[in-house]
């Protein structure tokens, strides 16, 4: 029974009231998820439901015979620091199943192995989500426990999360929150922090097929291209300068590769940093 229809159905029943972003009037897919994507937003503009929606419409995509089904995770990064945001990882958890019920869920929370999830998960029939970059930076910034890295761990962090996109053998939807288009804050910290957070995003939309910059709830296309594994072969230079240099040094020390499809396949799920993903079944490596 194909179930993308009824899946299409319900995420544009929930999303909003006119047709959800990333489906047209039709319901088929108006916007494929590219090799990377970045969507950027303010707090509650919709991000993570339009990135659910590039969920949805990879996994309403038809099996190529012989390969594996389409699969979709979500690379959930959010520590619970108190009992607010723990209420709210779990709303989110629940609003995400509801909408689209299979979408795996990844919780991640140590921000120094994201890098490593990505490169072990990732694959060509399987779209992974990350939600969402401002989270895994300010817990990478500020432990909740522990001290703090400092700048020069922070950059080499960033440098080693844009290697891994580059060496990702499927598509990834990285969302994140813009908070630099405000007043500059007085702290040293928040600023060195949105600097840090302005330097990520650079760094990612240099290497991702699309950028997304969502308003209200509304799509704004930022940049368009085609994929093309073209994020594979962007060079250091192109990055913000405060990361290039650790990026240079992440690549250098990443194992050399074939192309894309020839990487060896991700390990079982128990040698995985952190619990199996969770939505009521377990995906296969």
């Amino acid at each position: 029974m194909d179930a993308g229809p009824a899946l299409r159905a319900a995420v544009s029943a929930d999303l909003c009231l006119h047709r959800p972003a990333g489906l047209t009037e039709a319901g088929g897919p108006a916007f494929a998820p590219p090799g990377i994507e970045l969507i950027l937003g303010g707090q509650k503009s919709g991000k993570s439901r339009t990135a659910e929606s590039r969920a949805a419409v990879w996994l309403a995509r038809p099996a190529a015979e012989g390969r594996p089904a389409p699969e979709a995770w979500l690379v959930a990064t959010a520590q619970a620091g108190d009992p607010e945001m723990a209420r709210r990882i779990e709303r989110h958890r629940l609003d995400r199943l509801a909408r689209v019920p299979t979408l795996l869920t990844l919780e991640q929370p140590n921000p120094l192995a994201l890098a490593r999830t990505l490169v072990e998960r990732s694959a060509p029939h399987r779209l992974l989500v990350v939600d969402c970059l401002m989270l895994w930076l300010t817990q990478l910034a500020w432990p909740l426990a522990g001290q703090p890295p400092g700048e020069v761990a922070v950059e080499a962090a960033c440098g080693e999360l844009v290697a891994a996109l580059r060496r990702a053998r499927g598509p990834v939807v990285l969302v994140s929150n813009e908070i630099g288009l405000g007043l500059t804050p007085l702290g040293a910290d928040v600023r060195q922090f949105l600097d840090h957070l302005g330097c990520l995003h650079q760094d990612v939309a240099a290497i991702s097929a699309a950028v997304t910059l969502m308003v209200a709830g509304c799509e704004m296309p930022v940049k368009r291209r085609a994929p093309a594994h073209a994020h594979a072969h962007a060079s250091a230079q192109t990055l913000a300068p405060a990361h290039a240099h650790a990026l240079g040094h992440a690549l250098a020390r990443a194992p050399a590769h074939g192309p894309l499809d020839a990487v060896a396949p991700a390990p079982a799920l128990a040698q995985a940093d952190g619990p199996p993903p969770t939505a009521g079944r377990r995906p296969a490596p």
